[in-house]
C-alpha cells in the first residue's frame, strides 16, 4: 500500500468517526427530548458548524431530526432552574417584606404611645404654670 492510499484510508477513518460522533449526538439529543440546534451539537461534538451543513449524511440526519421536532415545545432545563431560583428569591423577599411591615407597625404603635405620653407631660406642665 502506498503512502497516498494510507492517507486516504486515514482521512476516511477520521471522517467516518466524525460522522458517527455527529449522528450519535443527534440521536442522544432526540432520545433526551432536547431541542436540537447546530450550536449545541458543535459544543457537544467539537465539530465545526460547517461540518453539520456540508456533510450530506449528517445534514440529512439533522434535517430529519429537526423535522421530527418541528411542532414540539421544548423547555430549557437551565431556564427551569433559573425560574425556580427566582421563585425562591421572591418568596424570601416577601417573607422579609412581611417582617419589615410588622416592624413598621410596632414602631407606629410606639410613636403613638410616645405622642400620648408627651401630650400628658405637656398638659401637666401647663397646669403647673
Amino acid at each position: 500500500m502506498s503512502n497516498y492510499d494510507k492517507m486516504v484510508n486515514l482521512n476516511k477513518t477520521v471522517s467516518n468517526e466524525k460522522i458517527s460522533r455527529a449522528i450519535a449526538a443527534i440521536i442522544e439529543m432526540q432520545q433526551a427530548e432536547e431541542k436540537i440546534t447546530v450550536s449545541e451539537l458543535t459544543k457537544r461534538t467539537d465539530l465545526s458548524r460547517g461540518f453539520f451543513y456540508k456533510n450530506s449524511k449528517v445534514r440529512k440526519r439533522l434535517e430529519k431530526a429537526l423535522e421530527d421536532q418541528k411542532d414540539k415545545i421544548f423547555i430549557n432545563p437551565r431556564q427551569v432552574i433559573l425560574d425556580q431560583a427566582l421563585e425562591k428569591k421572591v418568596a424570601l423577599l416577601e417573607k422579609q417584606n412581611e417582617k419589615q411591615k410588622k416592624i413598621i407597625q410596632d414602631l407606629e404603635k410606639e410613636i403613638a404611645k410616645l405622642k400620648k405620653s408627651l401630650n400628658r407631660k405637656e398638659l401637666s406642665f401647663i397646669k403647673n404654670l
